[in-house]
C-alpha cells in the first residue's frame, strides 16, 4: 500500500508544480550590448540569462511569471535599480529572491577606470548598458542615475538592506572586481574577452586613488596581504539573510567564454554557447540532480559551482568568492536554503559532467614550447597522459612548458599560473613522477565533481582575496560542514609531493567537527603557516565524511609517510572508498599560488 500511494504521488508532482512554503523570485540581469562605443560589448550576458531563466523554471520550479529579465538596452541604471525597488514590493516576507548580474564591473582596485572614480574602498559597482564615461562626476558618484554606473555603497547596498529584513536573498555578480588583476599571468590558452572596461584615454587618474600616476599598477602583493589578515572582516557585508557569490576577487578580473574561444577549443561551456566562466559553471551546479524533497543551500550551491569552476575553467585564472566570511554565525546562514524543492520533472533535464566529450581524467600537456634536447616529454609521458597534439578532440591543455632566462623549464596550468620550476636536465624518473602527480590530481578532481554532497564550507583566508599569497604571509584553513563529520586533508605540492595534512595525530583521527561549527587548522594556540620558497601552486584536497568510517587504518598508515606513493595501498583504500559510493563525502580543492615578495 505504502508504494502504491508512493507511486501516484509522484505522478501527481509530474502533473502539478510542487507547493513551496516561500516565494521564489529572480531579477536576471545580462549586458552584452553598450550603447557607448568605448565600451567593449560582451557575448556571453544575454546567453547567461536565457540559461539561467531556463534552469530555474525547469529544474527549481520558478514561476515565469516570477523571473525578470533585462537585457542590453533594458537594463540602464535606472531600470535595474527600478527593478530591484519592485522586488520588494511584488515579493513577500519569508520569500527566496536570487539577483544575478553579468556584465562589466569595477572597484576601487581597478586602474583602468574604478581608482580614476574615487569609487570607496570596499565597494565595487556594476555597469549599466547606458554607461557613459563623459556624464561621471568623479567627485560625487552617490547622487546620478544618469551615468549608467550602479556602485555598490550608495546604489545596491540600501535597496539590499531593505530585502534583507524579512527575505532571503542571494545575489550573483558575474564581472570584474577589477582589470588590474594581480594574477595577470600570459597564458596562451587564456580567453581573451574580459569583463573590465580600460577608459584610460578618455579619463585621466584620479589622483586620491592613483597618486596622480595614471601608468601606476596597483600594488597587489599589498592588497593581497592586506586582505588576507582580515579574515574575519566584515565591515562592508552587514547583512543577516544575504548572501553574496562573485565571480573573481577584488584584485582579478572575470572572463567571458566567446564562440571564437569555443569553437577553437580552448573553452567548453554546458550548452555550446557563448557564456561567462563564472555562469557555466554555476549553470552546470545547478543542474546537477537534486534527491526528490532536497531543497539547495547556499553553500552547497557555492561549493559545487567552485568544484566545477574547477574543472571547467581551468583557463580562467580568477577565484570565485562568497560573502559573508567564515564564522559560527554566518555557518548557519550558508547553510538556509535558498532553491526550494524542486519540482519533479517529466523530462530529465539534468547534467551529467561525465557525459562531456571533454571530460577526460588524461592529462593534457603541451610541449610545444620545448624541442627534445631540452626536455624530451614525448617519450616519457606516463600512462594516463597525452600530449596536446596527439588529442583528437580540441580542447586546452592542463600543462604547459615553457623555458626561462635561468634555463628552467616553467610548467604553467591552462591559467598561466606557474605551477613549479623544472630543471632542464631532470631526470627520466622525476619527471615521469611530477606528471603522474598532476593526472592524478585532474583525476581526482574529476571523481569528487560526480559524487561530493556540497556540505563542506572552506577558506585560508579572506574571501576577497583570492588565492595568490606573497613570501612571508601567514595563512590558516577555517573549516566547517552541514552535519558532524570526520576531516581528511591531502596536499599535492608544486613538486607533485603527496601529503597527509590531517589527520596526523591519534587524538586528530578521533576528533569528530561539530555540524556548522568551524575549525580553524592550524588552530589559535598554534603557530600559523607561511609561505616560502619554491614558488608555485600548492593544491590542498579536503574531505568531510562520515564519523563512522572504516578507513582509520588507510588515515594511519598515510600520516606515517612524509610523501605518499600514488599507487599505496592505503591510498588506494581511501581513493577506491570514496569512488565506489561506499560512504557519502563532500570534498572542496584549494589552489594556493605563492610568488616571492615584490
Amino acid at each position: 500500500m505504502f508504494l502504491r500511494i508512493r507511486t501516484l504521488l509522484r505522478f501527481a508532482l509530474l502533473l502539478f508544480p510542487v507547493c513551496s512554503l516561500a516565494g521564489q523570485h529572480a531579477l536576471l540581469i545580462g549586458v552584452s550590448d553598450y550603447s557607448d562605443s568605448r565600451i567593449p560589448d560582451l557575448e556571453g550576458p544575454v546567453h547567461d540569462v536565457a540559461a539561467l531563466r531556463d534552469v530555474l523554471v525547469k529544474q527549481w520550479g520558478f514561476n515565469e511569471s516570477d523571473i525578470t529579465s533585462l537585457l542590453d538596452a533594458q537594463a540602464t541604471e535606472r531600470a535595474i535599480l527600478q527593478a530591484i525597488d519592485a522586488l520588494e514590493s511584488n515579493t513577500s516576507e519569508g520569500d527566496d529572491i536570487v539577483i544575478y548580474y553579468s556584465g562589466h564591473g569595477t572597484s576601487a582596485s581597478d586602474q583602468d577606470l574604478g581608482a580614476r572614480l574615487n569609487l570607496p574602498d570596499g565597494s565595487g559597482a556594476i555597469v549599466g548598458s547606458d554607461f557613459n564615461p563623459d556624464k561621471l562626476n568623479r567627485e560625487s558618484l552617490s547622487d546620478s542615475v544618469q551615468d549608467g554606473l550602479i556602485v555598490g555603497r550608495y546604489d545596491i547596498k540600501p535597496r539590499l538592506e531593505a530585502l534583507d529584513e524579512h527575505r532571503n536573498v542571494l545575489v550573483i555578480f558575474d564581472a570584474c572586481f577589477s582589470g588590474n588583476a594581480a594574477r595577470d599571468a600570459n597564458a596562451v590558452y587564456r580567453p581573451a574577452a574580459r569583463r573590465q572596461i580600460d577608459l584610460s584615454l578618455w579619463l585621466p587618474a584620479s589622483p586620491e586613488k592613483a597618486g596622480g600616476d595614471a601608468s601606476a599598477p596597483a600594488n597587489a602583493a599589498t592588497i593581497s596581504r592586506s586582505r588576507s589578515l582580515q579574515s574575519t572582516d566584515d565591515n562592508n557585508f552587514t547583512y543577516k539573510n544575504t548572501v553574496f557569490f562573485g565571480a573573481a576577487a577584488e584584485d582579478q578580473y572575470a572572463v567571458d567564454f566567446s564562440a571564437a574561444d569555443i569553437a577553437a577549443g580552448n573553452v567548453t561551456s554546458i550548452d555550446g554557447k557563448p557564456h561567462g566562466g563564472f555562469t557555466d559553471s554555476l549553470l552546470r551546479a545547478l543542474w546537477l540532480p537534486q534527491s526528490e524533497f532536497d531543497g539547495l543551500s547556499f553553500n552547497t550551491l557555492f561549493n559545487r559551482t567552485v568544484n566545477q569552476f574547477n574543472v571547467w575553467c581551468k583557463v580562467c585564472g580568477h577565484t570565485p568568492v562568497s560573502l559573508p566570511a567564515r564564522s559560527d554565525t554566518n555557518n548557519q546562514l550558508m547553510a538556509r536554503t535558498i532553491l526550494n524543492v524542486p519540482q519533479l520533472l517529466a523530462v530529465d533535464h539534468r547534467y551529467n559532467a561525465a557525459n562531456e566529450p571533454a571530460f577526460t581524467d588524461a592529462l593534457i600537456v603541451d610541449t610545444e614550447s620545448l624541442n627534445d634536447t631540452e626536455l624530451a616529454l614525448k617519450a616519457l609521458l606516463p600512462n594516463g597522459v597525452l600530449a596536446h597534439q596527439s588529442v583528437e578532440q580540441a580542447t586546452s591543455p592542463d600543462v604547459y612548458f615553457a623555458k626561462d632566462a635561468l634555463s628552467m623549464v616553467n610548467a604553467y596550468g591552462s591559467d598561466g599560473q606557474l605551477i613549479t620550476a623544472l630543471p632542464e636536465q631532470i631526470a627520466d624518473g622525476e619527471l615521469s613522477q611530477w606528471l603522474s602527480g598532476r593526472q592524478w590530481l585532474k583525476r581526482r578532481m574529476h571523481q569528487d565533481l560526480i559524487n561530493e554532497q556540497g556540505a563542506l564550507q572552506v577558506s585560508f583566508r579572506h574571501p576577497m582575496a583570492g588565492n595568490s599569497v606573497t613570501q612571508g604571509e601567514y595563512i590558516y584553513f577555517t573549516i566547517a560542514n552541514k552535519t558532524p563529520a570526520s576531516l581528511v586533508m591531502l596536499l599535492l605540492d608544486a613538486q607533485s609531493q603527496l601529503s597527509l595534512l590531517y589527520p596526523v595525530s591519534e587524538q586528530e583521527q578521533q576528533f569528530v567537527l561539530p555540524a556548522l561549527k568551524t575549525l580553524r587548522i592550524p588552530s589559535e594556540s598554534e603557530q600559523p603557516l607561511q609561505v616560502t620558497p619554491p614558488w608555485g601552486t600548492d593544491t590542498v584536497l579536503l574531505y568531510t565524511l562520515a564519523p563512522d568510517h572504516n578507513l582509520g587504518p588507510a588515515l594511519r598508515q598515510l600520516a606515517s609517510l612524509d610523501t605518499i606513493a600514488f599507487d599505496h595501498p592505503s591510498l588506494a583504500n581511501l581513493v577506491d572508498t570514496l569512488d565506489n559510493n561506499e560512504l557519502t563525502y563532500s570534498a572542496a580543492t584549494i589552489r594556493i599560488v605563492s610568488t616571492p615578495a615584490q
